[in-house]
């Protein structure tokens, strides 16, 4: 969906991987915005930390990360018979994002800032889950 509406976009790539086998060949700090919606929520901490190590290799120097995550707890109205969910709690997010530092190869050293972190509002109203 997000490919037929914004494909015209020259400089947009879009992928479909398995992100723990990351075969990918960003260049360092050649990547504009990174976008993830609820992918880390189905990885292991250990893959987490390598997945967000990469992205913020790969990320410019003042650009961002945006993504998006249930926390604590499943956040859908029905039980499911098997969840490969791992909720991490945003303390762990936060943690890991902010161990991650880059450095440009002349003795500067780079490390992500928080901008924010906040329940999305039409999402805990709906589901009446702020997770």
């Amino acid at each position: 969906m997000n490919e037929e509406v914004n494909g015209h976009y020259k400089n947009v790539k879009f992928m479909c991987i398995d992100v723990t086998l990351l075969d990918l060949n960003f260049t360092d700090g050649s990547v504009d915005l990174i976008f993830s919606n609820w992918l880390l929520m189905y990885l292991s901490n250990k893959e987490v930390e390598k997945v967000v190590e990469w992205m913020v290799k790969w990320l410019k120097v003042g650009d961002y990360i945006f993504f998006k995550e249930s926390c604590f707890h499943q956040s859908r109205d029905s039980e499911r018979k098997h969840n490969p969910t791992h909720y991490h709690e945003p303390i762990f997010y936060t943690k890991v994002l902010k161990e991650c530092h880059v450095d440009d190869g002349s003795e500067n050293s780079f490390e992500l800032s928080l901008v924010g972190c906040k329940c999305i509002g039409e999402y805990a109203r709906n589901k009446k889950n702020q997770n």
